[in-house]
C-alpha cells in the first residue's frame, strides 16, 4: 500500500518543481508577464523577493513607483510648502510654530529642514 501525502503549493511552483526540481531557499517563482495564472515554463523565472519586487516596478510598472513628495497620495504637504517652511525655518520661525501652521508634527518639520523627509527643489 502507499500512503497518500497531500501537498498544497500553488500552481506555478508545481510547474517550477515538475519541471526544474526544487526550488533553492531564497528563491521564488516569478511570472515574466505579471499574470499570476499564466503558469506556462516559459513564463516563469526564478528570483529573489527584491528582484520580483524591482521586476514589479520596472517591467510592469506596478507598486511603488515614484511615491515621493507630494506625488505620494499620503503626502501631506505639496513641494510649495515645503520650499516655504525650508525658507521660513532659515528665517529663524520656530519647529513648533511651522508645526502648527501646517498641520504637522514638529518633528516631521525637523526632517523636512535636514533634507531627510523630502526634497528641498
Amino acid at each position: 500500500m502507499f500512503a497518500s501525502v497531500r501537498v498544497n503549493a500553488m500552481a506555478h511552483r508545481l510547474v517550477w518543481l515538475h519541471l526544474n526540481g526544487p526550488i533553492p531557499v531564497g528563491l521564488t517563482v516569478n511570472h515574466k508577464n505579471g499574470t499570476k495564472t499564466d503558469n506556462r515554463p516559459s513564463n516563469l523565472e526564478l528570483a529573489t523577493p527584491e528582484e520580483q519586487a524591482r521586476h514589479a516596478r520596472q517591467v510592469l510598472r506596478r507598486g511603488r513607483l515614484d511615491q515621493f513628495g507630494s506625488r505620494n497620495a499620503m503626502a501631506k504637504l505639496t513641494t510649495e510648502q515645503v520650499r516655504e517652511i525650508c525658507s521660513r525655518r532659515a528665517d529663524g520661525v520656530l519647529l513648533r510654530v511651522l508645526a502648527a501652521d501646517y498641520g504637522v508634527r514638529e518633528q516631521t518639520i525637523s526632517r523636512i529642514v535636514r533634507g531627510d523627509r523630502r526634497s528641498r527643489g
